[in-house]
């Protein structure tokens, strides 16, 4: 199937925005227009929703992710793959338990049905089920997510809080400790010192 004009357009109004070389707010104009020149170009929407979240519009970032859920899959360029698919239901997850939604459990089951090995798709189901105080199935998707990702502090990090919130202090203060890596400074700010291996009781 030869490319359409419209999804020739779209994809060129994207690939500028995903170039980085246009402000913030331009970028957000261009991946607009793309998915309104095709509505079907679930890499535009993919984009968008994450652009959206950037901008901290979370119900609007959402609702980006499953526009991509609802692209047709074809032979077409950015259209929806199964990554894409499983790429966005964990997006989708991660949106919908930050502005508590219970759907966000299924988003995220979803995800790691579509893609096992996802690491960020387990974290994300580690950290929607603590806060459910599902003790037992957070910290197993947080052991997931570090056995498959433990090198990026947010996968460690999800296993910590899992087991922390479970009471299991002396294990979950030493994953704890990736916080150190991670990029969210507020999580170095707490008011004590990084653990140096010391035991813990």
């Amino acid at each position: 199937m030869a490319v359409t004009p419209q999804r020739l357009q779209a994809a060129q109004m994207h690939d500028r925005a995903a170039a980085g070389e246009d402000d913030q707010d331009t970028k957000y104009r261009l991946y607009v227009s793309a998915v309104g020149v095709d509505p079907d170009f679930a890499q535009g929407w993919m984009s968008l929703g994450h652009r959206l979240g950037d901008m901290g519009l979370l119900e609007a970032s959402a609702a980006a992710y499953r526009r991509v859920l609802g692209c047709p899959s074809d032979d077409q360029p950015g259209t929806r793959t199964e990554l894409m698919t499983a790429q966005a239901w964990c997006n989708l997850a991660m949106r919908l338990h930050h502005i508590g939604d219970d759907f966000a459990e299924t988003a995220g089951l979803n995800c790691v049905l579509l893609d096992p090995e996802m690491a960020f798709g387990w974290t994300n189901l580690a950290m929607i089920r603590s806060r459910k105080a599902d003790h037992e199935g957070a910290i197993d998707a947080g052991r997931r997510a570090y056995r498959l990702g433990g090198e990026k502090p947010e996968n460690e990090l999800a296993l910590a809080f899992a087991l922390l919130f479970a009471g299991c202090f002396a294990e979950g203060l030493k994953h704890f400790e990736a916080r150190f890596e991670y990029k969210l400074h507020a999580y170095r700010d707490f008011p004590y010192p990084k653990w140096t291996g010391d035991e813990i009781h």
